[in-house]
């Protein structure tokens, strides 16, 4: 449940929201051994950075959250699960952008569409795209 809380405050772009279900849920999953189980910690590692993300993007808040996501991509990247690496190079992108390096960023993205590539993980492989795309100042088609 809590994921999917998180999930839709991610969703709706409400970083207060996202991160208080974290910072809330944390410790009593902690308490249960919930994180001990590879796949459910992986997911609220990825949960936890995006959320640091969104509140990253207030330059007021971006010192206190931009070092857990970069802890959170640490953790990621040594996770033995399949979409770790492009997961975690995605979060880098996000990262370089928030530090106003663009240039880092769209090679990050180039990357990350690769490895999403090589899992099959196709909507994360045009997202990324997408986004690229919107940095180096592409324009999308109209249907």
């Amino acid at each position: 449940m809590a994921l999917a809380l998180i999930q839709t405050a991610l969703y709706r772009g409400d970083a207060d929201e996202a991160w208080r279900l974290v910072s809330e849920t944390w410790a009593p999953m902690k308490r249960t051994f919930l994180l001990r189980i590879p796949l459910f910690r992986f997911e609220m590692l990825y949960m936890r950075a995006r959320a640091a993300l969104q509140k990253a993007r207030d330059a007021r808040q971006a010192r206190r959250f931009l070092p857990i996501v970069k802890s959170d991509i640490k953790r990621i990247r040594r996770a033995r699960i399949a979409s770790s690496s492009p997961l975690a190079t995605l979060l880098d992108a996000a990262i370089a952008f928030n530090e106003g390096r663009t240039e880092v960023a769209v090679n990050a993205l180039a990357k990350a569409a690769d490895e999403f590539a090589q899992q099959d993980m196709c909507l994360y492989v045009a997202a990324a795209n997408r986004r690229r795309g919107a940095l180096v100042g592409g324009r999308l088609a109209q249907p």
